[in-house]
């Protein structure tokens, strides 16, 4: 062979050497340039899972030093003293820092807002509507207990359950406050869908609604540890375990246990009991871990990535008793449904 021919060979050899290479590299960067991200919103969310199991430890031992075994109040007010109904917030005077030690745990990786409580609550780097600045408070360094406000992580204060909001497969009866006004005509009652047998998001709806109100009016007293849930014109609203809602506290679940001397109740309802979650959205592509996922940490400690499907199927938080929180947190709930501006999907 010549050495033209043997040249020619091994330039080839060379090219097709080269163009394996180069394929091998584009694929290697195609996989990396999915797996990264994946790797790094995993990360994300295992950190916020440590931040929930560290607060919820903190939780539990303020709930066993205090009195009546409470956990700490929801906030009620603002740095101007102003009523504050849904804060979604912690109310930390007493808690932090003798329980939680550090303020950025409060903040999950994943929040798209800021960084650090800093950034988020004396700055306002905040999706949170109701921040607003307070002189004297604000920007100047340091995060005071009175400027915490809900987002990332969401705290109501009350025994808030799934077995709060469960399914009732027998009828239930109506009452006419479970009616929309606009749907009366020519003497006959007209009512949608949403108000028919399965009445509990709709009630739920406007006993947060009417709380929200009466607590800005001052005729409920914020420290009240007991919700007395009613319709607008004061009467008592039926969900499955009844028309009052507790504070949230040790032994609060024992009122969701059914069978006398079943000693594994009283764990496993305070599995159902949520304590704090992360923001819930209407989207799955909106949430901080894409893909619908959630963390929620739960009485008993344990924090679980739950992912949403249908907010009329799902559990609580992640169903329409959850969005209807998200919007008294964000001030924008009304009597009716279908002002939130997203698909009614009761």
């Amino acid at each position: 062979m010549s050495d033209e021919k043997r040249v020619s060979i091994r330039e080839r050899f060379t090219r097709m050497e080269f163009i394996v290479a180069l394929f091998i590299v584009v694929i290697a960067l195609i996989i990396f340039s999915t797996a990264i991200p994946q790797a790094l919103a995993l990360r994300d969310r295992q950190s916020c899972q440590e931040n929930l199991k560290t607060i919820g430890e903190a939780l539990r031992m303020y709930s066993i030093e205090s009195k009546r075994e409470s956990y700490p109040w929801a906030k009620m007010r603002d740095c101007a003293g102003n009523v504050q109904p849904w804060s979604g917030a912690l109310e930390l005077t007493g808690f932090y820092p003798e329980y939680l030690t550090d303020l950025d745990l409060l903040v999950c990786p994943s929040f798209p807002a800021g960084g650090s409580a800093v950034e988020i609550w004396d700055q306002g780097k905040t999706t949170n509507p109701r921040w607003k600045a307070v002189e004297g408070f604000s920007n100047n360094g340091t995060v005071e207990p009175c400027e915490v406000l809900a987002k990332p992580y969401y705290y109501y204060g009350w025994v808030l359950s799934e077995s709060t909001f469960e399914s009732v497969r027998k009828k239930r009866r109506l009452e006419p406050e479970d009616f929309k006004r606009d749907f009366v005509k020519g003497g006959g009652v007209h009512f949608t869908e949403e108000f028919g047998f399965s009445v509990h998001f709709p009630r739920f709806r406007m006993a947060v609604k009417t709380l929200e109100e009466k607590l800005e009016s001052g005729e409920v007293d914020a420290a009240s540890p007991t919700w007395n849930m009613e319709y607008s014109n004061g009467k008592a609203i039926e969900l499955p375990m009844g028309s009052t809602i507790e504070f949230l506290r040790t032994g609060a679940e024992r009122r969701y246990c059914r069978e006398i001397g079943d000693p594994a109740q009283s764990p496993r309802e305070q599995g159902k009991i949520v304590v704090l979650h992360e923001e819930l959205f209407s989207e799955r592509d909106r949430f901080y871990h894409g893909g619908g996922r959630t963390n929620v940490l739960y009485m008993d400690g344990h924090v679980a990535c739950q992912t949403w499907s249908h907010p009329g199927m799902q559990k609580f938080p992640l169903n329409e008793a959850g969005l209807i929180l998200m919007d008294a947190v964000d001030g924008t709930l009304t009597y009716e449904p279908e002002a939130r501006g997203v698909e009614n999907t009761m």
